[in-house]
């Protein structure tokens, strides 16, 4: 039995979260490029955005090799014919829905 299983529940979140700098999950601000700069300043833990589960469970999840992220974007066939012909005409592609950076945000 190593020691963090001889611990009792209370005791592994005291040791997970007490004198720890963590910065909380928030609706629509804890995008990717504050999460990476909350790690870059001392940061212990770091939250996504909140997401609502039907959301991603809908998405399509894609490596970005050219930023070294994980993205979970909306499939195509989400969209009206409308929407569509907006995005292709827009060249932004896909909506992302959540972005993660492995490098830094493991565990």
């Amino acid at each position: 039995m190593t020691n963090s299983e001889s611990m009792s529940a209370q005791d592994r979140a005291n040791q997970l979260f007490c004198n720890s700098e963590i910065l909380a999950p928030m609706v629509r601000a804890s995008t990717t490029p504050l999460r990476t700069l909350a790690l870059s300043h001392g940061a212990d833990l770091v939250y996504t955005e909140e997401i609502v589960d039907r959301s991603i469970t809908t998405c399509e999840r894609r490596v970005n090799n050219e930023l070294g992220t994980i993205d979970y974007v909306r499939k195509m066939d989400q969209f009206s014919p409308k929407v569509l012909r907006r995005i292709k005409t827009s060249g932004e592609g896909l909506p992302v829905v959540l972005r993660i950076v492995p490098s830094l945000e493991r565990g």
